[in-house]
């Protein structure tokens, strides 16, 4: 069975949370048989970004009244899940651009709330993003290409609309967009006869003796206006069950690296539950042209001693938990939700359940349990000493080392600042709750320790 579902967040970026959710289960003629939506308030420590109120016309005195504790809905959403496993056997979500956005801010959401989101492996996903890429690549004379700027823009929106199924500005909200999304695929299934079901988004060509035109294939991928589509070739280096390292061989004839970090410049990752990656074998005649570039990328990854666990350790990123929340480890999130069970049941045992499952010598994973379990204490329990709250909200607001991309993020002043500006055009009621909520975020963590405010 599938189920269709869109999120609307509080910030493009994994540290910030759902605010909005909708599900749509659907039949064999994509008519919905199931759906759930809902609201998730912001969590105490939550400051939003101008950007994302503003595109989803979120009015944070409603949100704040009307939505779920973030652990309710995560539970709400845990349920659902499960009880269409229950009924309806292996269940596939499907999002767009969910690979890179719904679906690790659903994975995010329940392993920080201690809920396991993989379901013994009855739940997998599809990006409708990479069904119209493909439908796009396999059909460029028939699909209706948009350009923005120097690059094709495969959003929602311009997709829609160039296709007839939308014929006003995209709504932002979760429920009308899994509308649109719904639309989009029936549109597509009909004009170009290439049914979603049938969609795999990585194809890989192999077999048990890997002759050459099996660990070499190329990719046609999409290009830059005017040409619509480009052709690269890729030599598979590392292979397992769920993923791919493979190296781009025109990239590498033209870089010639001779050090570990030149060659890693080469290389691309492929997850083959989460990303788009159909190739074709090359012919025999097309592969002995790659030889000699084969045979000096063999030697380079031998003579720099390069195999899948090298390759993971250098790519591995020092960006906060929330981003790579798996870093956790799956045997950890049990532990987690019993202590996010015992601090609800008791709220005074904070310090106790720490306590118990903190050791002098802990691992990294296990500072990691601890790490979240601070940061759901610290959104559930009330009147926190400023010290406490500190060492959260300081590296994530006021010096942003805690962002991925601080440099680029905006300061709750200027959002503040901005917000004020468009109060003389804008929509009142959403700048205005914003701005009181600023104002409230501030006092209430004695922000005005660290700049002053007029907004």
């Amino acid at each position: 069975m599938w189920i269709l579902y869109d999120f609307e967040t509080s910030s493009r970026a994994l540290i910030g949370q759902i605010i909005s959710y909708a599900f749509w289960v659907v039949d064999e003629r994509w008519e919905p048989v199931r759906r759930l939506t809902g609201k998730i308030r912001l969590r105490p420590t939550e400051f939003p970004e101008l950007d994302a109120i503003l595109i989803t016309r979120t009015q944070i005195d409603l949100l704040q009244r009307e939505g779920k504790s973030e652990l309710d809905g995560a539970l709400e959403i845990h349920r659902f899940l499960s009880q269409c496993i229950q009924e309806y056997g292996h269940c596939i979500l499907a999002g767009y651009n969910s690979s890179q956005f719904d679906l690790k801010f659903l994975r995010t959401t329940l392993i920080r709330n201690g809920i396991n989101p993989y379901f013994m492996g009855r739940l997998s996903s599809v990006d409708i993003l990479h069904y119209v890429q493909h439908i796009a690549i396999t059909h460029p004379d028939e699909f209706p290409w948009i350009s923005q700027g120097e690059y094709w823009t495969f959003s929602l929106e311009s997709v829609s609309r160039s296709h007839g199924v939308l014929d006003t500005a995209q709504a932002h909200d979760a429920e009308a967009d899994v509308h649109v999304m719904r639309n989009l695929i029936r549109c597509i299934e009909n004009r170009y006869c290439d049914p979603l079901v049938d969609f795999r988004p990585v194809r890989v060509p192999h077999n048990s003796r890997c002759e050459p035109e099996y660990v070499l294939f190329k990719q046609r991928v999409k290009a830059t206006p005017p040409e619509k589509t480009t052709v690269r070739t890729w030599y598979r280096l590392f292979q397992s069950k769920s993923d791919l390292i493979v190296v781009e061989l025109s990239l590498f004839q033209e870089k010639l690296p001779n050090t570990l970090p030149e060659l890693m410049g080469t290389l691309r990752y492929i997850n083959c539950n989460t990303q788009y990656f159909s190739t074709e074998p090359l012919s025999h005649a097309a592969a002995l042209e790659w030889n000699s570039t084969i045979t000096r990328i063999d030697e380079l990854a031998a003579e720099l001693k390069l195999n899948r666990d090298l390759y993971f350790d250098l790519i591995k990123k020092p960006w906060d938990i929330e981003y790579q929340i798996h870093d956790m480890g799956f045997e950890r999130i049990n532990t987690l939700n019993k202590m996010i069970g015992q601090l609800t049941q008791s709220p005074q045992s904070y310090q106790a359940i720490v306590t118990q499952n903190w050791r002098p010598n802990a691992s990294e994973k296990d500072r990691f349990l601890i790490q979240l379990f601070n940061r759901y204490a610290l959104n559930s329990l009330p009147d926190l000493p400023v010290d406490l709250t500190d060492r959260y909200i300081i590296p994530r607001y006021i010096n942003q080392t805690m962002i991925r991309d601080g440099d680029d993020s905006p300061t709750i002043i200027s959002q503040m600042e901005r917000a004020q500006t468009l109060l003389v055009d804008g929509d009142q009621s959403i700048l205005t709750a914003y701005l009181d909520y600023a104002h409230q975020f501030i006092e209430r963590y004695e922000l005005n320790r660290f700049f002053k405010t007029s907004a």
